[in-house]
């Protein structure tokens, strides 16, 4: 086949177009992609906003711990007091 000026530059126009074609599919394409991974960054970002820091996550365990404490202080206090009571309570309904 031999080339003309004119077969040539329908072959280049023809490159050219095929080329803006695949050059706009690939925009498209990519900017898909990068909604795509924006939408995963903002859920992740959002995620990350519900999390615990370590700091404020050992403060409430300190919090819980001396909670606890203080439950076990008054279970063993009102276990003391318990049968000092009924024995003061059998000792007024005997007379």
């Amino acid at each position: 086949m031999s080339w003309t000026i004119k077969t040539l530059k329908k072959y280049f126009e023809q490159k050219f177009k095929d080329m803006s074609k695949a050059r706009k599919l690939a925009r498209k394409l990519m900017n898909t992609r990068l909604n795509g991974m924006n939408n995963i960054h903002l859920q992740l970002v959002k995620q990350n906003e519900t999390f615990v820091n370590k700091d404020e996550m050992k403060l409430v365990e300190r919090e819980i711990k001396s909670l606890s404490r203080l439950v076990y202080i008054g279970l063993g206090v009102w276990l003391l007091l318990q049968p000092i009571i009924m024995y003061i309570l059998t000792l007024l309904y005997k007379r």
